[in-house]
């Protein structure tokens, strides 16, 4: 009973955070990054875009997509989106790699260094805290 609870929350903890990062993903794609409709608050100057509009008729009213929609240029949005799926898709493997192989490799080696030069009571003094933080 408690694997079948245990393994039940686990796959509910896993369906919400897809389900929070679809979310996310989706809104940013169709709300903030595209441009549906021609933008509704044009500054002084034909063809660009005013930052101080009024977005008072939004539920989230400043902070809300559409209005960012409003004041950002198409440009702008379409590369803070991009700059935002960089992250996850292309930094995150990387990372991934640098802590499961290369990390886990390299506190191997040292290790070897470190057991090697302690019993040949070369330099053993500098390096026996090295032996206690590596066995962690």
């Amino acid at each position: 009973y408690a694997s079948d609870q245990a393994l039940t929350k686990e796959m509910l903890e896993l369906a919400l955070a897809a389900i929070e990062r679809i979310g996310f993903c989706g809104s940013l794609a169709f709300l903030f990054a595209p441009q549906w409709t021609p933008p509704l608050c044009l500054g002084p100057e034909i063809g660009r875009l005013d930052i101080f509009c009024d977005c008072s008729e939004f539920v989230f009213g400043e902070a809300d997509y559409r209005c960012y929609q409003r004041r950002l240029s198409v440009e702008t949005r379409r590369w803070v989106f991009e700059s935002l799926m960089k992250g996850p898709f292309v930094v995150a493997p990387f990372v991934g790699i640098l802590i499961k192989v290369i990390v886990p490799k390299f506190a191997q080696k040292l290790t070897g260094f470190v057991e090697r030069t302690t019993r040949s009571r070369r330099c053993c003094c500098c390096l026996a805290p090295l032996r206690g933080i590596l066995r962690l």
